[in-house]
């Protein structure tokens, strides 16, 4: 049966609940400079794309502290995934870079033709 020889898909690979994508660590890239995020755009950018979004924060435990902020924003796509170091690039204080971070994500969030991925949490 030709079905049954077939390598097995990024479908196939259950875990956990979730499926997992076959991506070589050499693949996973740290991003914390705007040079960097510019390279990542023009990938993820792309009509018809299907971006995975995922981020991460700081965790706080006092009601007195300011609204945490976004530690790390994770995209992927298909055999890449971008690891955004919010706190770096956001350091770098130049009104320029942060304007474009923020381009970025509006670009990627109000574009139809990109598809995003994610997953909601209820508190």
């Amino acid at each position: 049966d030709d079905a049954s020889q077939q390598a097995p898909s990024a479908w196939d690979s259950l875990k956990e609940g979730c499926y997992q994508l076959p991506v070589p660590r050499a693949d996973v890239l740290f991003l914390s400079t705007w040079e960097e995020v510019m390279a990542c755009q023009e990938q993820v950018l792309q009509p018809g794309q299907a971006v995975g979004i995922d981020m991460e924060w700081r965790p706080s435990f006092s009601t007195i502290e300011a609204k945490p902020r976004v530690s790390v924003v994770q995209l992927a796509i298909w055999g890449r995934v971008f690891l955004l170091d919010m706190f770096r690039l956001l350091q770098q204080g130049e009104q320029e870079v942060q304007a474009s971070l923020c381009g970025f994500f509006q670009s990627l969030l109000g574009n139809p033709a990109i598809l995003k991925l994610g997953k909601w949490v209820p508190w």
